[in-house]
């Protein structure tokens, strides 16, 4: 998978933003090429397809004093606890949650 796969399926054109399993793959595929990483926020994707913010999974704060390694690190372990915890609190609920991966423009 390419990082244009990835942003073909994203559900957002100007973003990338990615159910949980897509996400890990994109921030490997993003390290690996050395794009800056700044951050990632959660958004929720509701049933009839809106996109709107998560205010229990807010994400990531801006990981600019973190070395690249350490803002890939800290995202992916981060992104697997919001994971683990959305999919315990909302067993039921046909709302998704995506992450939305923040570059340095």
């Amino acid at each position: 998978m390419t990082l244009a796969d990835l942003q073909r399926l994203s559900v957002s054109q100007s973003e990338l933003v990615l159910p949980y399993p897509l996400a890990i793959t994109a921030l490997q595929l993003l390290e690996a090429t050395g794009a800056i990483l700044m951050g990632w926020e959660g958004c929720l994707r509701y049933p009839d397809g809106r996109l709107g913010h998560s205010d229990m999974h807010q994400g990531t704060t801006n990981t600019s004093a973190l070395s690249s390694s350490e803002a890939y690190s800290w995202a992916k372990v981060s992104m697997r606890l919001s994971q683990k915890e959305y999919e315990l609190q909302n067993e039921t609920t046909d709302i998704k949650l995506l992450f939305c991966i923040i570059l340095n423009a």
